[in-house]
């Protein structure tokens, strides 16, 4: 082979490699604004599971003073009262109090936890 058929060979692989490592470069680069677009996403569903999990939290409904009860047969509970009578009184229970917090809602908008009740 001459000089110049080897400096040419030389040259078009060389031109090769920079095709190569110039492809490799753009598919770094993919690779890397996809990588950031994930981190992203993962932290705005972060933060839309913390929210949701925040509000579960505010909304929860504590019930105080209902005795839990397993039923013996679908018509009786322990007490062998009817579970259809014990379901209207405590819907009435139930209607009685939010009409009272409804009352207190333009004084109060949110309750916060519960815990021991101690008076000042």
């Amino acid at each position: 082979m001459k000089k110049e058929d080897i400096k040419s060979l030389v040259a078009e692989r060389l031109l090769k490699l920079e095709h190569i490592t110039d492809g490799a470069d753009i598919a770094a680069a993919k690779v890397t604004s996809r990588l950031n677009d994930l981190e992203r996403e993962s932290n705005s569903l972060r933060d839309d599971q913390t929210y949701v999990k925040a509000q579960s939290i505010r909304n929860k409904v504590v019930f105080i003073g209902v005795p839990e009860t397993e039923n013996k047969s679908p018509e009786t509970n322990e007490q062998g009262e009817d579970t259809e009578k014990t379901s209207e009184r405590f819907t009435q229970i139930l209607l009685r109090e939010l009409q009272t917090l409804s009352s207190l809602r333009g004084s109060t908008n949110r309750l916060g936890n519960t815990g021991r009740f101690s008076p000042s």
